[in-house]
């Protein structure tokens, strides 16, 4: 760290000293800059070599930090190429010796499969053993395999247990999947406000998902007042990290001028880069407002395609008015049977406005 800082030093005075002479020159043309500065880059470059260089010198010695740090840099590229399978072989001699960074990104790597197969038990592993030590990333991930059932049989109580271990410490992720297990009641019995207790703890730390879900309870009135302009506000901030359910939202406040100024076309780019990454909910809005001609031109095929992408992945209302299209015929052939499974869909997820209208055409 101190090699890093110094070269970094030396950095910038080498640069400060570039521009000092050539304010001082009377003829700039004679003063190379872009071989100056290529020098200095060449000159930052080599120090990182030289930090690379000096970690590895520690890691070969014995010194399991050193070792930890050295599997960061050839995960990083930092000093050196790349090569996620020399990182692995230093976690693994680093977390042979009890370093409890190095065990939580071992057991990372065999959790997501990265330059080893995908293992969930010897991810589990090296969790436990990290977070025996008391790491927070450690504990909320061996909570959420507790929670998932993945590398150990699933124990909604062990997990929650975890999750609470890294939480009270002060982990954002652990916060938030705190707050989404009291949210939803899963493992323990739903509660809004101890949701909203975990959420406010997470958003204030900046965690997207935290923010979005935060906001959605103010939408909704669960556990709070209904506040929409509180709402639109962390919808705002988790829009801007680019919470892609959170642009969704955010995108139909401005549509619909609820809980902040109307402004259908600011709404319009929020709903479109939120459904353009499949969030259902705003390829349903698209869909809507191609169908009604609001803020685009009318057009009934790019209405159909939002719808159809939207019903897809699961949303009723978007697999209602696919279905109304196709047996109605609204810009396709009609095509009775089409129709008909959609509506069908969309009575099998709940939608009471699809029983009302497959009773009313008779389907």
């Amino acid at each position: 760290m101190f090699l890093i800082a110094a070269c970094g030093y030396s950095y910038f005075l080498y640069l400060a000293a570039v521009f000092t002479t050539i304010q001082q020159a009377d003829a700039m043309k004679y003063i190379p800059f872009g071989g100056l500065l290529l020098l200095g880059l060449m000159f930052l470059h080599s120090c990182g070599s030289s930090a690379f260089e000096e970690t590895k010198r520690k890691a070969e010695q014995g010194d399991a930090d050193a070792q930890c740090q050295l599997a960061i840099m050839y995960r990083e590229g930092d000093g050196t190429t790349q090569d996620y399978g020399k990182a692995r072989e230093w976690y693994e001699k680093s977390a042979a010796q009890g370093n409890a960074d190095a065990q939580y990104d071992l057991g990372y790597m065999y959790d997501e499969g990265i330059s080893v197969p995908t293992d969930k038990e010897k991810a589990r592993e090296w969790y436990e053993k990290s977070a025996a030590q008391g790491d927070v990333n450690a504990l909320n991930n061996l909570g959420l395999m507790y929670l998932r059932g993945e590398g150990v049989e699933q124990d909604f109580e062990r997990g929650h247990g975890y999750l609470s271990q890294s939480a009270e410490q002060g982990d954002a992720a652990a916060q938030f999947n705190l707050g989404l297990m009291y949210n939803n009641g899963a493992g323990v019995d739903q509660d809004f406000a101890k949701a909203r207790e975990w959420y406010e703890k997470s958003a204030a730390q900046g965690h997207a998902g935290a923010q979005n879900n935060l906001g959605l309870l103010y939408w909704s009135g669960e556990g709070v007042e209904v506040n929409h302009r509180l709402a639109v506000q962390w919808f705002g901030k988790a829009a801007e990290q680019g919470e892609v359910n959170a642009q969704c939202m955010l995108g139909a406040a401005y549509l619909l001028g609820d809980g902040v100024e109307q402004d259908p076309e600011r709404g319009y780019e929020l709903l479109r880069a939120s459904a353009e990454e499949d969030v259902p909910l705003a390829q349903y809005y698209l869909g809507v407002m191609y169908e009604n001609g609001d803020v685009v031109e009318q057009d009934d095929e790019q209405s159909r395609l939002w719808y159809a992408r939207s019903a897809e992945r699961g949303n009723e209302r978007a697999q209602l008015e696919l279905g109304r299209i196709y047996l109605e015929g609204r810009g396709v052939p009609r095509d009775v049977e089409e129709g008909r499974k959609w509506v069908r869909l969309a009575m099998d997820n709940g939608n009471e406005e699809a029983k009302t209208y497959w009773e009313e055409k008779g389907l």
